[in-house]
């Protein structure tokens, strides 16, 4: 059900990208026709989770958008097989929980493989912890590592010194992906399993940049000031000297030099994912995450009730002549309502 929910979530935010999107030359990318052979998953819960997807993709197609063909996909499993999904509960014993991923990126245009870079972080109540995945250590946080992609992976978690709260808990294991060489980036993936504890614990955890240490972030709390940022401009009108998409969503903005990236975390649009909330954010520069939170990987904001809108600035020191691909990515880590809200912005930059 999850699953579902979200995959129709997604088509939804795309439907209302196309929708949004001026028109422009699609000369940003080329088909390149039917896929050729290539392995299915041997895992089922990966190949439900695949086969549930190209039916979404299908159903996007006869309504006239187009789906990006790859995708990473990803579930909690029991150890052996049939590696099973596991249930809501993770088996936490002294402050310590092992579990196992199954991941794959289906890269349905090609019946080879390709590499991609997986950067993955842990929250437990929405505070980040380090852990180990697939025997490689995070470190403030953050690990790592590198998936090809149409192959199996089976990967074991396991992470101690967890806080908790006296009663419910909830472990979020999230995943993002980026080919540097196709400008690629893939929609993050998170994963969620709960336990029980008798009593609270402070554990160890790591701490993201706090909102008040970045450079600029802009609370909107009063409707007058929103239908101007309704249109979410990536780029400042007087930086942004072109614009151009197609028909696979892909953005190119021409700019002048060192422009002032805008990215906006809603808060009214959606009901049941608006209130107060708390999430991270990550941003990606030709595939390689970015310090730019006062020099950490990983920024924190919160929205509380009253707040509409929050608009994120960072400014650059892209040069004349450079073109890059960058990605903000936005996950809740605690939600208003059962969902948690999450964000993917993808553009070329190209500065003139």
């Amino acid at each position: 059900m999850k699953r579902t929910a979200k995959l129709i979530s997604v088509m939804a935010v795309l439907c209302l990208f196309f929708l949004g999107c001026p028109a422009g030359k699609p000369a940003l990318a080329e088909d390149t026709g039917a896929a050729g052979p290539r392995p299915a998953s041997t895992i089922p819960v990966l190949r439900e989770m695949i086969a549930e997807s190209d039916r979404t993709m299908e159903e996007m197609a006869q309504l006239g958008y187009y789906a990006l063909p790859t995708e990473l996909v990803a579930a909690l499993v029991e150890p052996a097989e049939p590696y099973a999904p596991t249930g809501e509960s993770a088996p936490v014993r002294e402050g310590s929980v092992d579990l196992t991923v199954a991941a794959r990126i289906e890269e349905r245009e090609n019946d080879g493989s390709t590499a991609f870079s997986i950067a993955a972080l842990l929250t437990v109540n929405g505070r980040m912890v380090d852990f180990e995945l697939d025997s490689s250590r995070s470190t403030d946080g953050l690990l790592l590592t590198t998936l090809q992609s149409n192959r199996d992976y089976l990967l074991p978690l396991h992470a101690e010194q967890l806080p908790a709260e006296e009663g419910g808990n909830e472990i979020m294991l999230v995943l993002m992906g980026c080919c540097p060489e196709q400008a690629l980036y893939l929609d993050a993936q998170y994963l969620t399993c709960h336990f029980n504890a008798d009593r609270a614990a402070e554990g160890a955890v790591v701490l993201p940049c706090p909102e008040e240490r970045m450079d600029r972030v802009v609370t909107i709390r009063d409707r007058k000031d929103a239908p101007e940022l309704m249109m979410k401009p990536m780029v400042a009108p007087g930086e942004q000297l072109g614009f151009e998409s197609d028909h696979r969503g892909h953005v190119l903005i021409r700019t002048k030099p060192s422009p002032t990236l805008h990215f906006y975390i809603d808060n009214m649009s959606m009901d049941d994912l608006s209130g107060q909330r708390t999430g991270l954010m990550a941003f990606s520069v030709d595939g390689i995450l970015q310090p730019v939170w006062d020099g950490q990987l990983i920024g924190e904001v919160r929205l509380q009730e009253d707040d509409l809108m929050k608009v994120v600035q960072l400014k650059t020191d892209f040069a004349s002549g450079e073109r890059h691909s960058i990605c903000w990515y936005y996950f809740d880590t605690v939600s208003a309502g059962e969902w948690k809200a999450w964000d993917r912005i993808c553009v070329t930059v190209e500065v003139r």
